[in-house]
């Protein structure tokens, strides 16, 4: 009996190893099972007639019209708003008060606010200033999502530049950089690799944010959903469509940039370096090409160091 379970813990213990060890493979099988139970109850309610999986085949052009619009306000609000965070970023590290202060009501505001409420605010804003314009629904809602994404991407830019060695900057300002001249040649292009993943994250939050944008009229994935509930009385059919709509925009792109992240890493600049796997040797050394590469940038590093020192000694002088 104590054999027994003993057995039973020790084969216990090398599952939950096992499952440790293939954390990606692991999440994959769950997530495939998941969808392939929820397929096939899909595939069983049509048989017995409970989804009318045609009525679903005939609005598929609606839905994909309002996946468009979803796409587009999201990416052009996305675009505008990384050049708005960077212009707000860059005024709350600034050395005047006035930019400061500015910059940093501006991110209180709109991110200590709902972002419903922003969207309503703006849309009485718009109605106020041009009430017959008819995109003004449309108006209202891209205003909302590019400002309120602004104010995010600030504080996601501002903690890239925070996370630039102090050093780095002194040298910099020891040759003579401008202040312009640090921020382009040193503080940006470490830190656009180093906010990869929170505006990736912000990106799928703003899409799946878009949503809110059905309250006010705008036709977008969650409008046509909502609409094509009212007409045809079928709930489950179409927020099931729009639920699904919605996973096939923000499970790859997750995924996708998951993968740039870890094939484009420098090490050093603060990215998170892969997890060593439980019960796995330690990879070997790397040889041929890896290391030529690595010891080529050991001596354009060690260069560039002393270029610097001589450069600041020289400066002194």
């Amino acid at each position: 009996m104590e054999s027994g379970l003993r057995a039973g813990d020790r084969g216990g213990q090398r599952l939950l190893r096992w499952l440790g060890i293939h954390r990606s493979l692991t999440a994959f099988v769950f997530a495939f099972i998941i969808m392939a139970v929820f397929f096939l109850y899909i595939y069983v309610l049509t048989i017995n007639g409970e989804f009318n999986a045609q009525l679903v085949s005939d609005l598929l052009p609606a839905f994909f019209a309002g996946l468009q619009l979803t796409l587009i306000l999201t990416a052009a609000g996305f675009t505008i708003g990384i050049l708005l965070g960077f212009l707000t970023a860059a005024a709350r590290v600034s050395r005047s008060r006035i930019l400061r202060a500015v910059a940093k009501g501006y991110v209180d505001v709109f991110r200590g606010t709902p972002i419903l409420v922003q969207i309503l605010l703006w849309l009485t804003v718009i109605l106020a200033i041009i009430p017959t314009y008819q995109y003004r629904l449309l108006v209202a809602g891209f205003l909302a999502l590019t400002i309120n994404t602004g104010a995010y991407q600030a504080e996601i830019f501002r903690g890239g530049m925070k996370a630039i060695q102090e050093g780095q900057l002194e040298a910099g300002r020891g040759i003579g950089f401008t202040r312009w001249q640090l921020m382009r040649r040193i503080q940006l292009p470490q830190t656009l690799r180093l906010i990869i993943p929170p505006m990736t994250n912000e990106f799928i939050l703003l899409l799946k944010s878009s949503a809110l944008l059905s309250i006010i009229g705008v036709v977008e994935l969650a409008f046509v959903a909502g609409q094509c509930t009212v007409v045809h009385f079928l709930p489950f059919e179409c927020w099931t469509t729009g639920t699904l709509l919605y996973l096939a925009m923000t499970v790859p792109l997750a995924k996708v940039v998951q993968f740039t992240e870890t094939r484009f890493r420098i090490p050093g600049l603060g990215l998170p370096v892969a997890r060593p796997r439980v019960g796995r040797a330690a990879p070997p050394a790397p040889t041929g090409r890896a290391q030529m590469a690595g010891q080529a940038l050991t001596r354009r590093a060690n260069g560039l160091y002393l270029f610097l020192r001589k450069r600041m000694e020289s400066t002194r002088g």
